[in-house]
């Protein structure tokens, strides 16, 4: 049992991230409160948080070339030749739903691989059938992740 530094109840040990830095293991702030921390900085820093990748994309040009490329260069090796014309059109079709919905909703869309490109496990192809539109946010919480 502790006692959280931020809400001030008493929880589990489990109610706590591991922090080998601290004399108990565990972090002074239980996983709720800290999970609510992380997202109230997110929402009061976005436009700092924007303007800090705007300029670290302009230092580091060579480096995020090198990134958009690679990336690519994946979706490109990942695209399979035996894709049909109309199987093709599909998947700019896709694309331009997600846009559509953006511009409709007001919300951001991506469409995203399912099984991802770069998987550690596994790599997808860039196919129609492996694509899914999905809110901006949950696509960028789900990451490189095969969800099954």
């Amino acid at each position: 049992m502790k006692k959280c530094s931020y809400c001030k109840t008493i929880k589990e040990n489990h109610d706590f991230y591991v922090d080998r830095a601290k004399k108990d293991g565990l972090s002074c702030m239980c996983k709720k409160c800290s999970k609510d921390r992380r997202i109230s900085w997110r929402a009061d820093n976005q436009i700092r948080n924007k303007l800090y990748v705007r300029e670290w994309k302009d230092k580091n040009k060579g480096r995020w070339n090198a990134i958009k490329s690679k990336y690519k260069s994946r979706k490109l090796k990942a695209s399979p030749s035996w894709l049909t014309e109309h199987q093709l059109k599909e998947i700019v079709t896709i694309y331009e739903m997600a846009s559509e919905l953006t511009k409709a909703t007001g919300i951001n869309y991506h469409v995203d691989h399912i099984c991802p490109l770069q998987g550690n496990t596994s790599c997808g192809l860039h196919v129609p059938w492996n694509l899914q539109i999905l809110k901006a946010k949950d696509n960028i919480a789900k990451g490189n992740k095969l969800l099954s």
